[in-house]
C-alpha cells in the first residue's frame, strides 16, 4: 500500500527528478506531482466504483424549504431503490429536480423510514488518495505518472514506457470492479432485491444490471 507521498515521488523519480521528503513540499515539480495525482483520482473516481459508490441514503426533504444538502464529498447522485427513475442532480450542494425545475423535493419523498417520508438514492463519493483500497491506488499512481510525465517532457518514447504498467494496473482495477459489482447488486442494491423479489430470482435472465451508467474502458 503507499500513500500519497510515495505516488508523488512516483512521478517525480519517472522523470529524474529527487524525491521529496513530505506531501506538502513547496518544490513546484512536486506541487505540480501532487496536483496530477489529485486530477486523475478525480477523474477515475467520478465513474462510481465498488469502493465508492453508496447505495440506500434514505434523505429527508427539509419540512420549511423541501431541499435537501448533499453530502460534501459526493460526486455524482442516482434515485435508488423505491425511488429509482426520478431525475435527480447535484447542483450547488443540493439535490435538484430536473424534471420539476427546482430544489423543493417534498412531492418526491416516496418511501417511508421510521415515520418519515424520504427520498431513497445512492451516492458516488470522493475518497482522499490515502484512504482509497491498494488497487486503487495503484492504478492511479500509474496513470498520474504517465500523465506527469507527458506533461513535462517533450519525448514521447519516455512517457509512452510507462503506459504498460497503467494498462495492466486500470484492468486489474476493473476485474476487482466487476467481481465486486455482480456480488453487490445481487445482495446489497435494494432496487436488485426488490427487482429480484418481483421475477423470481436472480436466475431471471436479467440479472447483474448496474443502475448507474455503463462506463467506457479507460
Amino acid at each position: 500500500m503507499s500513500d500519497l507521498l510515495d505516488a508523488m515521488n512516483a512521478c517525480l523519480a519517472c522523470v529524474g527528478l529527487s524525491p521529496v521528503p513530505d506531501e506538502n513540499d513547496e518544490d513546484l515539480d512536486a506541487a505540480t506531482a501532487r496536483a496530477t495525482i489529485e486530477r486523475v483520482s478525480r477523474d477515475i473516481q467520478q465513474r462510481g466504483w465498488f469502493f465508492n459508490k453508496e447505495y440506500n441514503h434514505n434523505l429527508v426533504p427539509d419540512s420549511n424549504t423541501g431541499q435537501i444538502v448533499a453530502p460534501a464529498n459526493a460526486m455524482s447522485i442516482i434515485t435508488d431503490g423505491y425511488s429509482y427513475g426520478t431525475r435527480l442532480a447535484l447542483r450547488g450542494g443540493k439535490l435538484y429536480d430536473m424534471l420539476n425545475h427546482t430544489y423543493d423535493l417534498t412531492d418526491l419523498a416516496n418511501h417511508q423510514v421510521d415515520g418519515v417520508m424520504t427520498i431513497q438514492t445512492a451516492f458516488i463519493f470522493y475518497i482522499e488518495y490515502n484512504n482509497l483500497p491498494p488497487i486503487a491506488q495503484t492504478a492511479i499512481m500509474y496513470t498520474a505518472r504517465r500523465q506527469f510525465a507527458q506533461d513535462l517532457e517533450t519525448d514521447e518514447k519516455r512517457w509512452k514506457l510507462q503506459m504498460d504498467e497503467e494498462q495492466k494496473a486500470m484492468a486489474l482495477l476493473l476485474r476487482e470492479e466487476m467481481r465486486n459489482r455482480k456480488h453487490n447488486y445481487l445482495t446489497d442494491n435494494p432496487a436488485a432485491v426488490l427487482f429480484q423479489s418481483k421475477v423470481g430470482g436472480v436466475n431471471s435472465g436479467s440479472y447483474g444490471l448496474s443502475v448507474f451508467p455503463k462506463r467506457e474502458s479507460y
